[in-house]
Parts: structure tokens; sequence; C-alpha cells
């Protein structure tokens, strides 16, 4: 009698899977950053380019025929998103069934792939020239491994970092499909199930019953197969079976091969590595109906595939051989052989990265997963058949000439011997060193273009200012707003120098800039950023097509330019051209330093010849171009690719350099604020102290004022030679004898201090806020502030008043303190803070272990003491371009 357990979560795999029906496009914004509206540019005239006059030489009828060849192109296109896919699988239950969802869903969760129309292996038309497209990266050779990397967490864990158990087990099954189209999985045995589950799958597998509700106890193995705990060794010995699964096995785990074992499906690995050894053989699926012979989903580890020397082995795989996913290891198969595969190559084609699902001890900002298979070394076509020993497939051979890759086609070294040999005829001794061959450089160069290509469209199209519908042409700086090309949405903020935009010239112009993105959306391919001096964007460069017209990017100039410094985002320099011709063009001269997460540069949905053209006379050493993915357009008419920074064995290279030196940082204005060890010694630091000239004057006060109400300006404190009347509203008191004013979860208008003197302190607690400004007047004697305390202030929130913060210092040694974790929050419509006339050696002082960032404090002018004649300064807070701050953020610990 069947028993049965139904899941849902989880695809199963196919038997000889075929194509899924096309699939409907995903709409899906690509943007990171908001965007404008728009609607799609009528077809126009070619202009005269001043900058270029080589693009200037695309004519009218060029460009009307472009528009025309795409006019049956949609929007949809045009938010069509590449995916990397974690392809599921899972399997539950002895002769117990499986169900997944009956939708007739595909193997492993292909359709979501195969919506990008990346079909591996898969021709999609006779006429069509193959072209490398998900495999094409070289990668790391197969075999030629001395030892194994050791094992990464070697004490076996039963949950993961959440907390959720995982089921341990090896399980021997098969698949069959059922009768509603879905999947059913039937696990015979568990020649292993972990006891400290209580005898029980738990956790995300759940428990297995029988119908009355029973638990399944299905234990059991035979001589021809075996688990031994004490050397977490499974021993295969003349076994035959069809699906046979590990699922979360213990660091170290190993499948001991005694004489011929066969696996009519295929071997799956869940949640951990394998590691075959013994002197014995293994076939894998050799039929080929299934689309692996051995698959590893890693499940965000670091799992891979071991083989030993004396191993035999053969697997096939309709799709691949061999697959691994989601693994951090350096490489996925690890082959003691001294020669190894020499037209095998093992290759990465999908990245993921994950945080939400790792260990959370280890480094998650370095942690990367890639998905590798095998491929071709020459062609990048992926290997069905991989094997050794008497029992091997027949080796990969060299594609003809027609199906060569976009990269240099280079003749592959002998092969592997041929089927019916044995071991030790085809395997040399240990000592034995292979011979060396020439190695396989990845896609294209980058560098050594003597010219840039000719491509139309280089003047963006002119979008209504009302336009409603996506598509507006724009440039968009984090810092600065929106550069439209219609004069009434036409912004920049005055005031800026580092960043600007010339119509005439279709140039943006980076001057010593510093900022984080730059979205540049429709501005055609004649558009040219240029830098003069140190620039430096902590975010990316993302340029944006329209589906309709082409689009790409020219960086010139002498000046230099960081992208991404810390590697946050996927590419610090991305282009989308939406099956258009895209590129980017980088003239000798100019210095780059580019960062990205996945890779530096990413050119997706391109038909230009390569992604990076450069007119520097020589090549990169080390950085390459190459395809990693191929889409076909909408209306089937060709084929797109996205390309990405590789090195020369096709791993992806997620720093570039190019050009000379970095230049010098560019001289600061002023001086920086904070990185204090200690504030300086001020005197007068009580209040009330004798004015010069005028003597004791018992002036000091604290006055609470509402500039909204004539009516409201009451004194919190006053010298007690006054009689006036004292408020004591809630949340704010002061101490005369510490000199200390608290505000402890405040809310009110304004503040003015009278003579408090340079020990005048603000104690914070909670969250306080002033809707208007705080004032602090000094007289000769002294006014300075303190701010100290765990809280937080905000001042001037209305924005409504001209200076946050404002030190009217009255010629007298007075300055700005602010104790480390204190939160600060000022704002002012003309600048933040402002110091007038003190003569302490700087107006900011800030107890941290570094300067705030883009924060400077510079002199502003200068005032003469009526007393002696001295001079006195004005200090106010300005960026690294010595622009007015009008905000001051401090948050405690910057």
């Amino acid at each position: 009698m069947k028993r049965y357990f139904i899941e849902s979560e989880y695809a199963l795999p196919a038997e000889e899977f075929t194509s899924p029906p096309e699939q409907p496009e995903t709409l899906q914004d690509k943007r990171r950053y908001p965007g404008a509206p728009g609607t799609p540019p009528e077809p126009k005239a070619a202009v005269e380019d001043p900058v270029n006059p080589t693009i200037s030489a695309a004519t009218e009828e060029a460009a009307d025929a472009a528009k025309a060849s795409e006019a049956g192109q949609t929007q949809e296109r045009q938010a069509k998103k590449k995916r990397s896919l974690l392809l599921q699988i899972a399997a539950v239950a002895s002769s117990v069934v499986l169900v997944s969802n009956s939708f007739g869903l595909d193997f492993l969760g292909l359709d979501g792939l195969f919506n990008d129309s990346v079909i591996i292996g898969q021709v999609e038309a006779e006429t069509e020239p193959e072209r490398t497209s998900l495999y094409a990266l070289p990668g790391l050779p197969l075999g030629g491994d001395s030892e194994f990397p050791d094992p990464a967490d070697p004490e076996p864990k039963l949950a993961d970092y959440n907390g959720y158990p995982y089921d341990i087990w090896i399980a021997e099954g098969t698949f069959q499909q059922a009768s509603d189209g879905g999947w059913e999985t039937i696990i015979h045995r568990f020649p292993y199930l972990d006891e400290r589950s209580g005898g029980e799958l738990i956790g995300p597998m759940a428990t297995f019953f029988d119908r009355d509700g029973s638990p399944l106890d299905l234990r059991g193995s035979d001589e021809t197969i075996w688990y031994d705990p004490s050397s977490n060794t499974l021993t295969l010995h003349g076994y035959t079976g069809e699906f046979l699964q590990i699922h979360r096995m213990p660091e170290g785990f190993s499948i001991r091969l005694e004489g011929v074992s066969t696996l009519s499906q295929f071997l799956f690995a869940d949640g951990c590595s394998l590691r075959l050894t013994g002197d014995g053989t293994l076939r894998v699926n050799p039929q080929g109906k299934y689309e692996y012979g051995v698959l590893i989903r890693a499940a965000y580890s670091d799992a891979c595939l071991m083989i030993d020397r004396e191993v035999n082995f053969s697997f096939e795989g309709s799709e691949c051989a061999v697959r691994i996913e989601a693994t951090s290891a350096q490489k996925a198969v690890w082959l003691k052989d001294p020669v190894g595969f020499t037209n095998v190559r093992q290759a990465t084609f999908v990245r993921e990265d994950s945080k939400e699902r790792i260990d959370p001890d280890k480094d998650s900002d370095s942690l990367h997963y890639y998905t590798w298979t095998l491929i071709n070394r020459t062609t990048g076509n992926p290997v069905h058949g991989l094997g050794r020993g008497p029992e091997a497939p027949e080796p990969p051979q060299t594609e003809p000439a027609t199906q060569a890759p976009t990269g240099p086609v280079i003749t592959p070294p002998e092969e592997t011997p041929p089927a019916g040999t044995t071991p030790e005829e085809t395997l040399p001794d240990e000592t034995t060193e292979a011979v060396p061959t020439e190695p396989v450089l990845a896609g294209e160069a980058i560098g050594g273009d003597s010219a840039f290509p000719v491509l139309p469209d280089p003047l963006p199209s002119v979008y209504p200012a009302d336009s409603s519908t996506r598509g507006g042409n724009f440039i968009f700086s984090d810092d600065t707003g929106y550069f439209t090309l219609d004069a009434d949405r036409n912004v920049y903020p005055a005031g800026r120098s580092d960043i600007l935009y010339d119509k005439a010239t279709n140039t943006l112009i980076l001057n010593n800039c510093t900022g984080k993105h730059l979205q540049i959306e429709q501005m055609g391919t004649g558009f040219r950023i240029l830098l003069i001096g140190k620039n430096m964007l902590s975010g990316t460069i993302e340029v944006f097509g329209n589906g309709q017209e082409a689009v790409a990017v020219t960086l010139a100039g002498s000046g230099y330019l960081s992208l991404n410094a810390s590697g946050e985002y996927d590419a610090g320099l991305c282009i989308w051209g939406f099956d258009k011709e895209a590129c980017v063009m980088i003239e000798d001269g100019v210095t780059l330093d580019i960062v990205g997460a996945r890779a530096a540069v990413m050119v997706n949905g391109t038909t230009t010849a390569k992604a990076i053209y450069y007119t520097h006379p020589e090549p990169l050493a080390g950085v390459r171009q190459e395809v990693f993915s191929r889409s076909s357009y909408s209306s089937g008419d060709g084929f797109s690719y996205d390309w990405m920074t590789v090195s020369e064995e096709g791993m992806p290279v997620t720093s570039v350099h190019l050009g000379g030196e970095v230049p010098p940082d560019p001289e600061l204005p002023g001086l920086p604020v904070g990185g204090d060890a200690e504030f300086p010694a001020l005197p007068n630091l009580m209040p009330n102290t004798p004015v010069p000239g005028y003597g004791v004057l018992n002036e000091d006060y604290i006055q609470l004022f509402d500039r909204e109400s004539d009516e409201m300006w009451e004194f919190l404190y006053l010298n007690p030679a006054w009689t006036n009347d004292r408020v004591s509203p809630a949340g704010i008191s002061y101490d005369p004898e510490t000199n200390t004013l608290t505000l402890n979860n405040y809310h009110g208008a304004g503040i003015s201090a009278n003579l408090l003197g340079n020990g005048f302190t603000v104690e914070l607690i909670g969250e306080n806020e002033l809707t208007q400004d705080f004032m602090v007047w000094g007289f000769y004697t002294g006014g300075s502030i303190r701010f100290t305390g765990p809280g937080s202030l905000t001042i001037n929130s209305s924005r409504t008043q001209d200076i946050g913060l404002h030190l009217i210092s009255e010629y007298s040694a007075s300055c700005v303190m602010i104790d480390p974790g204190t939160e600060l929050h000022i704002y002012g419509n003309s600048q933040a803070v402002e110091i007038m006339y003190t003569n302490e050696e700087k107006g900011f002082w800030y107890l941290s272990e570094r300067p705030l960032s883009n924060v400077r404090q510079q002199i502003a002018g200068e005032g003469t003491s009526d007393l002696d004649g001295s001079k006195y300064q004005v200090w106010i807070l300005t960026d690294n371009k010595g622009v007015p701050l009008t905000e001051l953020h401090i948050r405690g610990g910057d």
C-alpha cells in the first residue's frame, strides 16, 4: 500500500525534458532611482554634433530606417529584467509519494530562466549561427588537483541560523510523472536517517506520516548499500538504483565505491558536499534522460564535488553532466588527476548574493554564490558526458568552425583518451608533470581600439514637459536633481560648479565632483561625460535606452573618476540597451577606478559587436569583456547580449583600473569638522563674567521665544538681580551651578542664551526639537555652547529661519563643541550654523575618531574689535566644494 505525503513547495526533475512554451515577459522596472515621465520619441533628423563629428555623419535616412525597423517593439520589452534563478528541487517520502503542485511544473523551475530565451545547449533555428551565450566563460580547469579543500564546517549542524531544524538523511528513490502533469518522487527507503531528529523527518520537510496518522519508519539498507556514521561514509557495493539523494549530511561526507554501481536517473546532494572515493566505478544517468548526472544544490554554502584518483565514473546529462548550484566554493569540481580533462572546463554562469540566507557568523559582505557547469573548452557549449575508465562516455570534441565562440578561436590540445582504455593506460604517475598548453583567453580585449563605432541616434530626442508616459530624456544626480532638454524642466541648483550639463555638445562636465549616483535616460549615443580633476561617486552610473533608440556613453577628458568604491552595487557602470546598440566608449587619457559586486562594468541588451571600446594603444592586462547571457528580441528577429568584465580565465572581475595614476585629492577649503581628541581650554567658563570696560552686567539669561507670536518671549532663567517672571515648561530646565541646560524630550520654538560664558552646556535626553533657531550671545567674554548626552536635538525643523544655530560671539573666544554619542540635526535657509566674530583658532570642535565626510569649516568674514582693534572671524560650514551647508547631521557615533 502506498503512503502519500503532499508537498507543494518544491519542483522536481523531469525525465526527457523539453523546452517549455514561450513565457510572457516580466514587466518590472529596472530603475533603482526615480525616473521622469515621457512619451516615445518621433523619428528625428540627424543633427550636426559639435563634439563628435564621427557620430554626426549619421544621415536622416539612416535614422528613420532605424526607427522603422523597431516600430513593432513594445514598451514591455523595455522593462524586461535579466534574472538569475536558483533552481529548486527536493525529495521526500519512501514508499511515500511526494507530489508537487499540479500545474505542470517545469523541471527545477526553469520556466523563469527560459523566459529570457537562454536555452542551454539548444539551437533555436536551423538558419541561426550558434553563438555562445550562457556558457561563454572559459572558467577553470577540470583535474590536476593534488588535494581537496578542508571542510569549512566539520561539525554537523542540525539547524540553520534561524533555528529551523535540518533533515539529515540519505534516501533511495525514483522520479516519475504524475497523471495531473506534476511530478512524483517515490522514496523507497532511507539508508540513513539522523537519530537526533527522533526518528522522524523534521523541519521544512515536515513529518512523514501514513494516512492513518502514524509516523513512518522507512529506514533500512542491504549488502549493496550501507552508511557508517563513525566514518561518515556511504558505501555502494555493486549497487543498482534509480535516484539517490544526500540531504544535509555533515561536512566530510563520502561515497565509497566498490565494484560497478549504477544510478539510472541521477545523484543529488542538497546542502552538502560529495566526495567519491574507493576503487570502484559509478555510472549515473547512462541513457541521458535527465538534465544532469550529478546535481549539487549547495543552498548557499561552500559545497562542491570531490573525486579521488582511483574512482572511475561515467556521468551523462541532457543539459550538462554536472551542475553545482549556489556555492561559495572557489571552484565546484575537484578531481585528483595529474592531467585532467584537456577540453573540459568548469565555469560559472549565475551569481547570487543572498545575505539573508547565509550563516551570519561568516563575513556576508565578501560571500558570493555561483552556479557552475561543465563546458567545452573551445566552444563554450555544455558538456553532456563526462567520465574516465572503462565506463567513460566519448570525450567532448571540438565543434565545427561555424560554431566558434565570440572570443579568439584556439585549437584545443589533445583530447582525453578514448573510451575503453584503463585508468593505468590513461593516467601517468603522480610525479609526471602535465604538458603546458596555451591558455584560453575569455571573450574580447578591452583597449587597443583605433576608433569608436559609428552608432545611430547621436542626439537625444526632446520629450514634452507634460508627457505622461515613460521615456523622457534626462540626467539625474542624487546631489543636483534633474537636467533635461526641455526648458520648462531644466533644473540646475545655483552655487554648484562641480557638475554641469552643456546642451550644445550633449556633455555632462564633472569637475572635482563628489556625489553618489548618476542616472542617464535616453541621451543618445553622442552623450559624453567630460572629467576634470578628481571625481568621486560612491554609487553608480546607469545609462538607459528605451528600446527604440541606441544608447551609449563616452568618458572623455584628462581627469579621474571613481565609481562604487565600496562595491555596494552590482556594477559601477551599467548600460541598459533594451535590444538596441549600446556600449561604453573610453578615450585614452581618462583615469578610472570602477568597482561592482557582480562585475565592474555590465552592458545589458546590446547588439553591438562588443560592449567596451577603449582607445588606449594597448589592451588592459588581465581584464577582458565577455558575453554572459543572450536574449532573443520579442519580435523574434535577432539576438542581443549581456556583457561584463572578466578575467583572462573568464571569472567575473569586480574591480577595474584604467589609465594612469590616481590624482591627489583636490585642496579642500578651510578645516575639517571632527576628529578632535579634546576641546580647547577656554577662558570665562561661568555666567556673568565681568565685561572689559563695562564690569558685571547681571544680564545672563535663557529665554524661550516664538517668532510667530509677539508675546511669546519668556525667561526660563534670569539673573537674580531682576524680578521678571520665570516659566518652567515640561522637558526643559537650567542649573546655574553647573551652567547646564537640560532638554528631556522637549519640543519648543526657539531658545536664546545670553552671557552664559564659554562653559555653557546643553545636555540632551531623549528626542528634542526646536522648530525655530537657537541663539547664543557672548559680548566680549564668551558665548560658546557644548552639546552632550545620549539624546538628540533638531534645530529649525520648520526650515523658516536663515540660520539654525547662531553664535553671536561679539569679539570673544567662542566656539561650538560636540561630545561623542550626541545626535544633532540643524537646518538653515542660508546656512545651518554661523559663529560671528570669534578669535578662537577654529569654530567647531567634535570629539570623534574621524572628521565628518564632505563637511568643512572655513572663515567667511572678519571684524575688528572696538576695544583693542584686534581681528575676529566669522566661521561657517561648507561642503568640500566650499558651498555653504544648509543642513548639518551628526548622528551619535559618527
